[in-house]
């Protein structure tokens, strides 16, 4: 695809078409790529990017915070119009409860004003969503006035008397951007939502989620695999069980307090994602590996982050060029 679009304005030229057409056809093509690209957000870094160049456009930030939520596993949708919310987010649970929180963004290239925020109508916009399930309201804005007076600003009053989240734009990234590596669900999120509404207090509850434990879940994955792979040729006639990992985890940098079912977890998580290359049996804590650690770290890629060697072919080749008994000789 690169190789045709860098090679259609070549052949534009080389066809004589008229210099106004080519640029114009250049023109809309970049606009297509551009709009496509925008459109189909797939890394979870792009999308925190998206959020953090919206603040200053009310439409593009609202957009990118259904888009934002979405990535954190919540049904979104955009609303937007006068006196109703920018939008609605809720996720699929299985029980009595199905809550949902709308959407407020707020743009603005400074601070916005306590009057801009106008906290009573989003409550007001909650409450007459109140008949589907929503209970809270989630504001994202690029920061808030008085920050430096903290949970006695106006502000924090106001966001906890009406029950409404203050967000900072960067808040919302870093969650965002963090959701895959730490295993962020849409549930955490929500409680975040419906219970920290000061902007103190929600960053306070983000950083909280984003350090606690002080691990990821993709760095533990990788100790896992990397103790697997260092205990290869030593007692080869023992099985490999937690037991036998946690003490190798637990002295490595970053997993100081780690506890076996935590590990365990982890396992099969791995398990799940290994295609059959990987068995837990929680009962005895056995980990089983059924194959190469280099096909099994290839197939586990996608939760490790990790640039796994390609698989290759031997260095056998069937050739028909009147050598082939000269090269079963060299074989």
């Amino acid at each position: 695809m690169v190789t045709a679009e860098a090679m259609l304005e070549v052949y534009l030229r080389e066809a004589d078409v008229d210099p106004r057409v080519v640029t114009y056809v250049l023109s809309r093509r970049d606009q297509l790529l551009r709009s496509l690209s925008r459109d189909e957000l797939h890394s979870l870094k792009a999308i925190a990017t998206s959020v953090r160049e919206a603040k200053d456009s009310a439409y593009d930030l609202e957009i990118a915070v259904v888009g934002a939520l979405r990535s954190l596993g919540f049904v979104a949708q955009h609303i937007g119009g006068s006196g109703t919310p920018d939008g609605e987010a809720k996720y699929k649970v299985y029980g009595p409860e199905n809550q949902t929180f709308t959407l407020e963004a707020k743009s603005s290239e400074e601070v916005p004003s306590l009057g801009h925020l106008d906290f009573a109508g989003l409550r007001q916009h909650y409450e007459d969503k109140k008949a589907e399930g929503a209970i809270g309201c989630l504001l994202v804005a690029p920061d808030y006035p008085g920050r430096g007076k903290g949970n006695d600003s106006q502000v924090s009053k106001r966001s906890a008397t009406q029950k409404v989240s203050c967000w900072t734009v960067e808040d919302l990234a870093r969650v965002v951007e963090a959701a895959e590596a730490r295993h962020i669900t849409a549930e955490q999120v929500q409680k975040i939502v419906l219970s920290a509404f000061t902007p103190d207090d929600v960053q306070a509850a983000i950083n909280k989620l984003l350090t606690e434990p002080g691990w990821s879940q993709r760095e533990l994955y990788k100790a896992i695999l990397d103790t697997l792979d260092g205990l290869q040729g030593i007692l080869s006639e023992s099985a490999r069980t937690v037991d036998m990992l946690a003490p190798f985890i637990a002295k490595e940098p970053g997993f100081a307090g780690i506890e076996k079912n935590e590990i365990l977890d982890a396992a099969e998580q791995i398990a799940k994602a290994s295609k059959g290359m990987l068995h837990v049996t929680r009962q005895d804590g056995v980990v089983h590996v059924a194959g190469a650690m280099d096909e099994l770290r290839r197939r586990l890629k996608d939760i490790t982050g990790d640039e796994a060697a390609p698989r290759r072919r031997g260095t056998f080749r069937d050739r028909s060029d009147g050598n082939d008994e000269d090269e079963d000789d060299d074989a």
